[in-house]
């Protein structure tokens, strides 16, 4: 089950422009939950390609990697991201698996830091501000200022976080603070056992021609001048 059709629809492993289909009604919003034993078994933490994670807009380079946590640490206010100039944060997030997103959980900061929207495009590595400000989102939540201690997760649209290669989460604004600023991004859901670079390798292979669509009649590929 490689991402395949979600590479040739978001380009996983490559680049794709243009909208995608959302298929919104609006935005969608939060839910609480209280199993935290089962938050910590279904964390993606550990296929989140950390190394690789990057943003646009960050306050100091690779802040991003430290809104990466496991899930005991989501409450640690010590390691953080801000935005620079304005509100605006984009974060690139890839997965060492594919995998299925069913939930994010955010945690953003205090006295109108915290991020108010959030949109999410998948298997994209082109996603500026201008791209993403003129792309339909995958699908966008409405945030809610007080996180409730990590305990509210935004749920994704399932069918369409089914073959997850990366994750692009753009933050547009906030609560009305001149920045914005993130202590966790918590991911849920399954892995699916295929690796990411076995993805970009078959897809490879896929696309490379192959010899048979090619071959010919061998007396039309030869060079037969006259009276030879």
């Amino acid at each position: 089950m490689a991402c395949r059709q979600q590479h040739e629809d978001h380009g996983c492993g490559g680049h794709s422009h243009g909208g995608h289909d959302g298929g919104h009604g609006g935005h969608d919003h939060g839910n609480r939950y209280d199993d935290e034993a089962g938050a910590v078994k279904d964390s993606l933490y550990n296929v989140i390609d950390t190394p690789k994670v990057r943003a646009f807009n960050e306050h100091r380079h690779d802040a991003c990697k430290d809104v990466i946590k496991p899930w005991h640490q989501k409450l640690d206010t010590e390691k953080y991201m801000s935005s620079d100039v304005d509100a605006d944060l984009i974060i690139y997030i890839p997965f060492t698996e594919v995998v299925k997103l069913r939930s994010i959980v955010i945690i953003g900061g205090d006295n109108g830091e915290a991020p108010d929207k959030m949109r999410a495009f998948i298997n994209r590595e082109d996603v500026d501000f201008d791209r993403a400000n003129n792309s339909v989102a995958l699908q966008e939540w409405d945030l809610v200022e007080n996180s409730q201690h990590g305990k509210l997760e935004y749920t994704t649209k399932y069918s369409k976080f089914s073959s997850v290669c990366s994750l692009t989460l753009h933050f547009p604004s906030n609560f009305g603070a001149d920045i914005s600023t993130i202590f966790f991004i918590g991911l849920r859901g399954e892995t699916t056992r295929v690796t990411t670079k076995q993805v970009i390798m078959n897809t490879v292979y896929e696309s490379a021609p192959n010899v048979k669509d090619h071959k010919v009649d061998d007396a039309t590929s030869m060079d037969v001048s006259p009276g030879m």
